[in-house]
């Protein structure tokens, strides 16, 4: 039977007491500010971003959460950070997160490129940020390739391992919103109302279409699973593309499973990342200032 936990953040914290905005601490101690993204590291570590806070969190598998990297200032009326990289760095405006085959976060900040690796050292690939418009999301091949999604510029495109250069996959995207890759190195892209496989070659094959608000891809065992922010739902492609409701019943709220009341079905408010490591599903539950965790 499936079930729904919290992970790591507590229920709207006060938002106008700066010192809620992020707390570190053991499960629902701490404390999110809309949180976005999430990826997932080689050893279930879960990492994190907030969309009103410039810092990378940290979430064990237990739910212990800290601050990986990144600084907030607590300045009024609005979060002031810098741009550094190194070992202390600070980010600006992080839109989007993976995690490499090394362990290494990814992260889109300021449509720049920036990789930090398991000690935090962290370096920018492209100091130019004209190369992109607006970076909707990232991801990783085997080989150290990055991907991105151009919500800007309605663009798939790629930064090559080797010498950083900029290129485009694809064009002609409506709305680019989510990215990831599956077992056979296709893309799988969330744009506007469908979700499309991009073949290497360009080739492009529409899953599904008439999907509103799909904010979020991921894959687990050739089935496709998607958030869709507005609606509230996590939702599935099968192998045959129907289209499955995994958890949500479009009623924004918060409720994880509860064991007594098996009848009532866990709500979210805006889920929006999404994550899938060896079984394991993590959302970003952007309303509810919380990381879920589903497990099938």
């Amino acid at each position: 039977m499936m079930k729904v936990t919290t992970l790591s953040g507590t229920t709207n914290p006060n938002i106008y007491e700066r010192n809620n905005y992020f707390n570190n601490g053991i499960g629902t101690e701490s404390t999110f500010n809309m949180p976005l993204g999430v990826a997932i590291d080689s050893r279930g570590v879960a990492y994190a971003f907030d969309g009103y806070v410039p810092v990378i969190r940290k979430i064990m598998p237990n739910g212990v959460t800290s601050t990986f990297v990144g600084k907030a200032n607590f300045v009024s009326p609005s979060w002031q950070t810098g741009f550094v990289d190194g070992t202390a760095p600070e980010f600006a405006n992080i839109t989007a997160i993976c995690v490499d085959i090394q362990d290494n976060v990814i992260v889109a900040d300021n449509n720049r490129i920036r990789i930090i690796n398991q000690n935090g050292l962290t370096i920018t690939i492209n100091q130019d940020n004209t190369l992109f418009k607006d970076i909707s999301d990232i991801k990783a091949d085997a080989q150290g390739n990055i991907y991105v999604t151009d919500f800007g510029d309605k663009k798939l495109k790629k930064v090559d391992a080797v010498n950083g250069a900029v290129t485009t996959l694809f064009s002609g995207f409506v709305e680019p919103n989510a990215l990831c890759l599956d077992s056979n190195g296709d893309f799988i892209v969330a744009d506007g109302g469908t979700i499309k496989r991009v073949r290497p070659n360009g080739q492009t094959l529409t899953l599904a279409f008439g999907l509103n608000s799909v904010s979020g891809v991921a894959i687990l065992n050739d089935e496709i699973y998607f958030t869709r922010n507005y609606d509230n739902r996590i939702q599935k492609l099968d192998v045959n593309r129907n289209v499955v409701n995994v958890v949500g019943t479009g009623q924004g709220g918060f409720r994880d499973t509860q064991p007594i009341f098996v009848w009532r079905q866990p709500l979210f408010q805006n889920p929006n990342g999404i994550a899938i490591r060896n079984g394991v599903i993590l959302v970003a539950d952007t309303w509810n200032q919380k990381i879920r965790k589903i497990e099938l």
